[in-house]
């Protein structure tokens, strides 16, 4: 990738790309979603998601344990943004951080994995829930230092788009 490829509206970046080497400085800006204009649920997502919906690889949305979940889970909530809080919390609250490299299937069964298999039980249980969600890649500030991690976003419509959902440390929209 290049160096304009680290510029959105949530970060600027100055410096330069070289292989896989990245010099310079980023500059974020924490933006919060409050779930204003949230879609309602259950959610009616356009066509062009319907790749962000299926099961796959590791995302295992078909999966009855993980879709009976996902109903219980978002059951009663007025509208996609607290259907997905009620899934990531739950994630972040009942699955133990440990180095797995599992996918969602295990992840649930075990109850345990790190950023990754917390990610991938996110995505499949707001994918059997009827939310379009991905995983998203970068890097991530804690003890001191820069680490690789993953985490989830979910789209919340048109106005608001994709919405990050950050189910290892615990952090919802921002």
């Amino acid at each position: 990738f290049s160096a304009d490829e680290l510029n959105n509206d949530r970060q600027t970046f100055d410096g330069s790309v070289s292989g896989q080497r990245i010099a310079g400085t980023f500059r974020t800006r924490i933006v919060r979603y409050d779930g204003a204009g949230a879609p309602p649920f259950p959610m009616d997502a356009p066509d062009s998601l319907a790749e962000y919906l299926a099961a796959e690889s590791k995302i295992e949305a078909d999966d009855p344990e993980i879709a009976a979940l996902a109903r219980d889970l978002s059951a009663g909530q007025p509208d996609a943004w607290q259907a997905a809080i009620a899934v990531a919390d739950w994630v972040y609250h009942n699955i133990t951080y440990q180095i797995t490299g599992a996918g969602a299937r295990q992840c649930l069964a075990d109850r345990q994995g790190d950023c990754g298999p917390k990610s991938y039980l996110t995505i499949a249980l707001l994918r059997a829930a009827g939310i379009p969600a991905r995983m998203v890649g970068g890097v991530m500030y804690a003890g001191g230092q820069f680490s690789q991690h993953y985490w989830v976003e979910a789209w919340m419509g048109e106005a608001a788009g994709w919405v990050p959902l950050e189910p290892t440390v615990g952090q919802f929209g921002w």
